[in-house]
């Protein structure tokens, strides 16, 4: 393929999805209106309202994490590979962009949602953590430049000296 079909360099900035918070809100509901249900029942013993007051609190603890740890930042592509400078993400270090491989989940046309793997190194951002990220990018946050970003996801990297 020519050097003229190649994805341009970009940096394409993305946050929690706006539906995220309401997604997460209703689960936690859900979850509370079964186990508090549960737990109203008149044959309830003592113990199974303990455990469904400790398993609601586990619940909540469990969704608000998710949402502390959903990743905002900078998704950056230099023509050769991808790199991500996280926010909000409990392991992250400063500002650092770390090397990642992208795999499409979802494609909504105006929307991705993206899984980033780590790429196999042995200290930063993703040490000891499953090294795994899923980014929701959307046309809303940046339309200009939406159109360079679908190229660069679906196109294969090729080395920066090979492009001449």
């Amino acid at each position: 393929m020519p050097v003229r079909y190649r994805a341009p360099a970009t940096a394409y900035a993305f946050e929690r999805p706006p539906w995220a918070l309401w997604a997460l809100l209703f689960a936690g509901l859900l979850v509370a209106g079964v186990l508090l249900a549960w737990a109203a029942q008149p044959a309830a013993t003592f113990w199974q309202r303990a455990l469904a007051v400790a398993l609601l609190l586990v619940a909540t603890l469990t969704l608000s994490g998710f949402w502390r740890r959903w990743a905002g930042g900078v998704l950056l592509w230099n023509g050769e590979c991808w790199a991500l400078q996280a926010q909000h993400l409990s392991h992250a270090v400063g500002q650092v962009a770390e090397p990642v491989v992208l795999e499409v989940g979802l494609d909504g046309g105006s929307w991705l949602w993206l899984k980033a793997r780590k790429r196999p190194v042995k200290q930063g951002l993703w040490k000891g953590e499953t090294g795994v990220v899923w980014l929701y990018l959307s046309q809303r946050r940046s339309p200009v430049q939406w159109g360079d970003l679908r190229r660069a996801v679906y196109s294969p990297a090729v080395s920066l000296a090979k492009q001449g």
